[in-house]
């Protein structure tokens, strides 16, 4: 079996790391953002809020928005934080409603009515596509949703991501040397 080894250094190891992360693959994440009064929250606790079971986070009285059925940061965020798709989100608030357990969040028309409506209304709560976040807006809860950048957490990370680029097979080994990572392939 023959051995390719190949010397990388950390900045080049650090370099692919950036240009995964700022790749057009990055586009399509979800955030969740908040009024700056609205804690930070888990995947759980955004579900749990989306769904009318919680109305309060740490002391705040919370107001979910959404946008309008058919887009693609609705699709990606019921699969993603909800486990649902359209279908059940809707029969589900169907039933909540005529059972008089409340009324589904309201839907906006576009990623920058959302933004504009949380940023004005304390303890409102929306969720967009990452490309319409605005500098200093409250992200309260991120979900990466493919790509390469979501198994890209860390430069160990990148390294594993490596492994599988075209070209290459087989097993990583990485060994430190002065500021050098040999990566050899199996």
């Amino acid at each position: 079996m023959k051995t390719t080894i190949k010397v990388v250094s950390t900045i080049q190891i650090v370099s692919l790391a950036v240009s995964l992360w700022f790749s057009p693959a990055h586009a399509g994440e979800i955030v969740v953002i908040g009024n700056s009064n609205v804690p930070k929250m888990d995947a759980v606790t955004i579900q749990k809020v989306y769904t009318g079971k919680v109305i309060s986070v740490s002391g705040v009285s919370v107001t979910p928005v959404g946008v309008k059925p058919g887009t693609g940061a609705r699709n990606i965020f019921l699969q993603e934080f909800l486990k649902q798709d359209e279908e059940k989100y809707t029969a589900y608030w169907t039933v909540r409603r005529y059972i008089g357990k409340g009324a589904p969040p309201a839907e906006l028309a576009s990623d920058a009515e959302v933004v504009n409506y949380v940023q004005s209304t304390p303890g409102a709560v929306g969720y967009i596509d990452e490309a319409a976040l605005k500098p200093g807006m409250n992200v309260i809860a991120r979900k990466h949703t493919g790509g390469p950048q979501s198994a890209l957490d860390s430069i160990e990370n990148v390294i594993d991501y490596a492994q599988f680029t075209p070209g290459t097979v087989g097993r990583i080994d990485i060994a430190g040397l002065s500021g050098l990572s040999v990566i050899a392939f199996r």
